[in-house]
């Protein structure tokens, strides 16, 4: 007989440089990371590399600006650019401050 145990999660909250932009994640415990090498993320950081995280769309939660809501709806804004892939790939910021919240491929 096996039994199915659901992994461990954390939520972790995070919010913009201005604070006007706020959300939760929900993560596994513990959590990992990517470490992106491609030129926009270099360009983004100003580094060798960009650290992420990657989330799945139930898991973020945005919590200000049209609780609930991503994208324009909430307050943010969108710029588009063709990623590594080929594919489109959307990155929403925050537009007092600039401060990127999330990129949906």
């Amino acid at each position: 007989m096996s039994t199915s145990t659901s992994p461990a999660t954390k939520t972790y909250t995070g919010t913009c440089a201005c604070a006007s932009q706020t959300w939760t994640a929900t993560l596994p415990d513990p959590v990992g990371h990517v470490l992106c090498h491609c030129g926009t993320c270099q360009q983004l950081g100003g580094a060798p590399y960009s650290c992420n995280q990657i989330i799945p769309e139930g898991d973020l939660e945005m919590t200000t600006k049209g609780k609930g809501k991503k994208g324009e709806e909430a307050g943010l804004k969108c710029y588009r650019y063709k990623g590594a892939s080929g594919g489109e790939v959307r990155c929403w910021f925050c537009g007092g401050c600039g401060s990127h919240v999330y990129r949906e491929y």
